[in-house]
C-alpha cells in the first residue's frame, strides 16, 4: 500500500510540474505575442512618415521593426510546433 501512494503522489508531482512548465511556457508565448502587438503599434507612425512625406528615418525604423516582428513571429511558430508535437 505504501508503495502505491509513493506512486500516486509521484505521479502528482510530475501532473504539477508539467503544469507549471506549461503555464511558464503559455505565459512566455503570450508575452512574446503581446510584443508583437506593442511593435506594430508603435511603428504604424513611422509607416506613415515614411510612404507619406518620404522620411528616409522612419523607413529604416520600419525595416527595423519588421524584422524584430519576424524573429518574435518565428520564436511564437516554435513554440507552438512544439505544444502541438507534445500532445500527440
Amino acid at each position: 500500500m505504501k508503495c502505491l501512494v509513493l506512486a500516486l503522489e509521484s505521479i502528482l508531482k510530475d501532473k504539477t510540474i508539467n503544469s507549471e512548465v506549461f503555464d511558464r511556457k503559455k505565459r512566455k508565448v503570450m508575452d512574446k505575442f503581446k510584443k508583437v502587438q506593442e511593435v506594430i503599434a508603435s511603428v504604424e507612425a513611422d509607416v506613415a512618415k515614411f510612404y507619406d512625406n518620404g522620411n528616409a528615418a522612419a523607413g529604416t525604423r520600419v525595416r527595423k521593426a519588421m524584422q524584430d516582428l519576424k524573429v518574435l513571429a518565428q520564436d511564437i511558430r516554435t513554440e507552438v510546433t512544439e505544444k502541438k508535437n507534445s500532445e500527440k
